[in-house]
């Protein structure tokens, strides 16, 4: 099976992986893929899209080959401003974008504050507001210090089939052959036959610094693209054409998947594929 290159940039003093499915002279398309994730989790999609797009699937900062950040957080700002800065070292004036959860997050605002780079955008899952916190702020930000002072070490787990099993428990729905996929590309042997997830653990730390929900349905007014909210029906997340956010966008549509999950693009990979083709050709 096609397999995608490795290849790396600089942003902000990180070292950040990109893997590059080639067909280097067709438009680029990149994949954003969410937060505890990796780049190779899109690889099914990169699959049955690499014909027409030269696709380009990010590790972002502090996930899979990628850097882990020196600082304290991973404010979401932050994975912009890498994105923002793979663009310009790659001279990409325009581009087309699937973002998933976090992933659909960073692009919705990548497309909002800078409307010029993007031409079509597929945001799936990525419409959850962490609003700034009720509670007084010298409260926020003691929590805060107090997490990151907590033990941040990664995981570790005593054989592949034990992180197998795992992965398993926490992704029921995922077939056998996504399982070990996934499995595979999300562990890092460390060399004493234990194995850690890839993903730094101050990912899950919230920064008490957050845009509002204001601030967010502003962004998203400014997104001049066509824009493709994809859901899960079974996510629990927010439905925007049920809850009215849908109308803080120009130009956007909402489709949803009854049945899907939170990774949208596992559960119905073929329905992906085709929605996408079709969606980003316009």
């Amino acid at each position: 099976m096609q397999e995608p290159v490795a290849r790396h940039y600089d942003s902000q003093g990180l070292r950040l992986n990109w893997w590059d499915w080639g067909n280097e002279t067709a438009p680029p398309l990149l994949l954003v893929h969410g937060g505890l994730d990796h780049g190779r989790n899109w690889d099914w999609i990169a699959r049955g899209l690499r014909d027409q797009y030269r696709v380009i699937a990010f590790d972002l900062r502090g996930h899979g080959e990628s850097e882990w950040a020196k600082a304290s957080s991973y404010p979401v700002p932050d994975f912009v401003v890498d994105v923002v800065e793979f663009l310009r070292q790659m001279k990409i004036d325009r581009v087309k974008i699937i973002g998933h959860s976090m992933g659909g997050a960073i692009s919705l605002l990548l497309a909002g504050i800078y409307p010029e780079y993007v031409e079509r955008l597929i945001a799936i899952e990525g419409l959850r507001i962490f609003s700034p916190p009720a509670t007084p702020m010298h409260v926020t930000m003691r929590n805060w210090i107090e997490q990151i002072h907590a033990n941040r070490a990664p995981r570790r787990m005593k054989s592949f089939e034990d992180a197998l099993a795992r992965f398993r428990e926490a992704h029921p729905k995922r077939t056998e052959e996504q399982v070990l996929h996934l499995t595979k590309h999300g562990l890092r042997d460390n060399g004493d036959g234990t194995f850690s997830w890839k993903y730094d653990n101050g990912i899950r730390l919230r920064a008490p610094y957050r845009i509002s929900f204001e601030q967010s349905a502003a962004i998203w007014n400014r997104i001049e693209c066509p824009t493709l909210l994809v859901g899960g029906g079974a996510s629990g997340r927010p439905n925007p054409a049920e809850n009215g956010w849908v109308q803080h966008f120009r130009h956007a549509e909402v489709r949803t998947f009854p049945d899907g999950g939170h990774w949208v693009q596992h559960d119905y990979p073929d329905e992906i594929i085709a929605l996408a083709r079709t969606f980003l050709k316009g």
